[in-house]
């Protein structure tokens, strides 16, 4: 139990300071506030183990609330570029009927003058 007073009291103390420093990161109020979580979660399991230097926390906790961070803007941007390729993949294909379609189009147009 001492170990989560310890870390309640810790959360309250750093929890602006860091999210301060995941938003500057991240830019984005949703991704500052998982990796806040997250990073806050990895400390209380640090806590858990053995004494931590409490001087040395908010680093911690800040560090690793910046690589969280970065590593859902790099999630998020990885399926942007998925949904980029998909969609430039669906007007290829779009591209690739109507020009299908209008050769269709003009073959029935030559056989229609042609019954004529």
């Amino acid at each position: 139990m001492e170990d989560f007073d310890l870390f309640e009291s810790l959360y309250r103390m750093y929890f602006s300071k860091v999210y301060r420093t995941a938003y500057l990161v991240a830019q984005d109020e949703n991704i500052a506030q998982d990796s806040i979580q997250e990073a806050f979660l990895i400390a209380y399991e640090i806590l858990k183990k053995g004494p931590v230097d409490l001087p040395r926390f908010p680093a911690l906790v800040s560090a690793i609330a910046t690589k969280k961070a970065v590593d859902l803007i790099r999630k998020k941007a990885k399926y942007v570029l998925m949904d980029e390729v998909f969609m430039d993949k669906i007007v290829s294909m779009n591209t690739a009927l109507e020009v299908s379609f209008d050769s269709i189009t003009d073959a029935e147009n030559r056989i229609d003058m042609d019954k004529a």
